[in-house]
This record gives structure tokens, sequence and C-alpha cells, in this order.
């Protein structure tokens, strides 16, 4: 059950304040969507949800990326370029992220290694059928989703942590099916192609704004990023990209995760997507902090915490793109020892 923590506190404080302008400029009126705020009376009352909780590109090599390892050197150990912009204190522009990295357009080089790879593993990860179960926790930078797609077949509930308020914005667009809302179809028939259902398609995309109803707004920089509010205790969590964008050294990579791990059930699964050996990101105009470290750094921090690795993936870069220099994309499935 979700919670606020301290008494009196209102509705509108416990998420997203509600933008005073919609997305056309015009003065918005009071709107009860779950997206922006959340009344109490709806998550605690008897009915709830919760409550029951029941630019281009060039080829590098062959597309045998799956699993390959490849020189590692920075271990985590690089300094911030001070030039850069950081996610966390600057913000993105997220619609302009999704165009970059995560649409269908062909000029995009990136599809392979942020859309597929990631997409693959999970669904192989949820297969084998050891993570499963009531709540699933996302907690991801910008306005991404193709990375939930398979979850909603294996938990009842997702709920979604954003920190910034355009990403929340930009991902409102989608569920409500807005004109000018960024196109998912292609990861949609990703999802469907592999489990051979091409005609569930639209059923698909349904099940997952069904489920992203539940978009809370986290603090990344409190001990407990979800004060006030109690969230239930997650089966697994999701964190693709995150530790990448706001971490500026190995004890940041250490702090934080130590935070997302504390929203998870003892003997519960994380997954954990993020880019290897990278500096930065272009978003737009601006180039972004992205934090380097190394597939064996990421094992050790991942051990650090009390998890048991199950399943790792690394695919290496088969691209070249000026608009960020990672390397690999890693994949880490792990669970929690009671």
């Amino acid at each position: 059950m979700l919670r606020t923590r301290k008494a009196g506190l209102s509705p509108r404080s416990v998420c997203s304040p509600l933008p005073s302008t919609d997305f056309n400029g015009r003065s918005r009126k009071s709107s009860s969507n779950s997206f922006y705020r959340v009344r109490l009376s709806e998550m605690l009352g008897p009915t709830s949800l919760l409550s029951r909780l029941h630019c281009g590109r060039r080829r590098l090599g062959d597309r045998s990326g799956d699993g390959l390892r490849f020189p590692l050197c920075s271990g985590g150990n690089s300094t911030p370029n001070t030039t850069y912009k950081f996610y966390n204190e600057n913000g993105l522009d997220s619609r302009q992220h999704l165009e970059h990295y995560l649409s269908d357009n062909p000029e995009i080089a990136f599809g392979e290694d942020i859309v597929e790879f990631p997409v693959k593993n999970l669904l192989k990860t949820f297969t084998d059928g050891h993570i499963k179960g009531d709540v699933l926790i996302d907690i991801s930078p910008g306005s991404m989703v193709h990375h939930l797609f398979a979850a909603c077949e294996y938990f009842k509930h997702i709920i979604v942590l954003k920190s910034r308020d355009t990403c929340i914005m930009e991902l409102k667009r989608w569920v409500d099916e807005r004109t000018g809302a960024f196109d998912w179809r292609h990861a949609t028939k990703l999802h469907v192609d592999v489990n051979g259902n091409s005609d569930q398609l639209q059923d698909k995309e349904g099940k997952v704004r069904s489920a992203l109803q539940h978009v809370v707004k986290c603090d990344l920089e409190k001990e407990n990023i979800m004060d006030p509010i109690i969230l239930p205790l997650a089966d697994c969590i999701i964190c693709a990209w995150l530790l990448d964008a706001i971490c500026k050294d190995q004890d940041d990579y250490t702090r934080y995760l130590k935070k997302v791990s504390k929203l998870l059930k003892p003997g519960g699964h994380i997954i954990l997507i993020g880019s290897l050996d990278v500096t930065y990101v272009t978003v737009g105009k601006h180039k972004f902090h992205s934090f380097n470290y190394d597939e064996d750094f990421a094992r050790k921090s991942v051990a650090r915490e009390g998890f048991i690795i199950d399943r790792c993936e690394v695919k290496k870069r088969m691209v070249v793109s000026d608009l960020t220099d990672y390397k690999a994309i890693i994949f880490i499935a792990a669970h929690k020892e009671k």
C-alpha cells in the first residue's frame, strides 16, 4: 500500500506538481490525472489498484555482439568533464533524447544496441520464469517505455518513478494517445514479433498504457528517494541507464545503487541496463555527462550490495556516431540474498 509518512499532507504534494499549462501552452484546469498527482483517497481506498496489489551508421563488425567481452580500462575512475551538463541538475529535452536514440527513423544508429538488445534480454530473463510477481518498479531517465513492454506480462502492477516533470509530461503524451506523441510501435512490434504474436500489437500497447498510469515523482537526492511516500516493496526493479546519467564517480554509483535497492523486497530481483566506457551523451545541442565504468566494476558493485548475479550480457557497439562514445551495452539481472 502506498502511504504518506507526514500528517496533513495534501494529495497534490505527493507526486509531481501539476504543470500550470498544457502541452499547447493553454492554462490548465484542475485535473485528477494520477500522472501528475496522486489522490490519497484513491491510493488508500479499499478498491484502489495499489491497495489490492493483486547521424547515419557504419558497421564495425558482424551482428554477433551479444555476450562479447572487450578490453576494459576505466573501472569507474574517470573524472567528470565539467563542461558537460548533468541530468539530475540540468535535466534534458526528453523528446530529443527519444528522437536521437530510440526512434524508428532509419538514420538512427542505435536501434540494435539500445532498443533490441535490452528487449531480447528482458524477454529471455522473464520467460525463464524466475522473475515475476505483484509489483515492478522502473526508475530510468528520460521517457523511455520500450523496456517495460515485456514486464506487463509478468507483473500485476508497474510503478514508474521519474525525477523530472518534463519526462513525466512526455510520457503522458504517449499514454493519453495525444497528437504528436512519440511513436513506440517499432518497439511494440519487436515484442510481439519475438513472441510470434504479431496480431496482438494493439493489445500490447493497451496493456502497457494501463500499467503506466502509476507514475510517481521521486527525489534522487533524498536518502529515501520516495519520501514522504511509502511504496510497496517491489518484486523487481528495472534501472535502465539511470546510474550512468546521475553518477559522477564510484562512490556515487555505490550510494545511488543502495538507495534504489531499498525499494526491493528481500529476495527480490534487480535488472540494470547501462553503457560501458562512456563519458558523454548528446541531447540536442548539449552534451551530458555519463559515468565511465566497465563490466568488472558493475559486477563488483552489484555483488557488494548483496546481490547474486543470475545473468550478465554485454553487447559490443556496432556503429559509429559522435552523439555518444559508449563502447558496449551491459545487461545485468540479479537477485537479493534474503
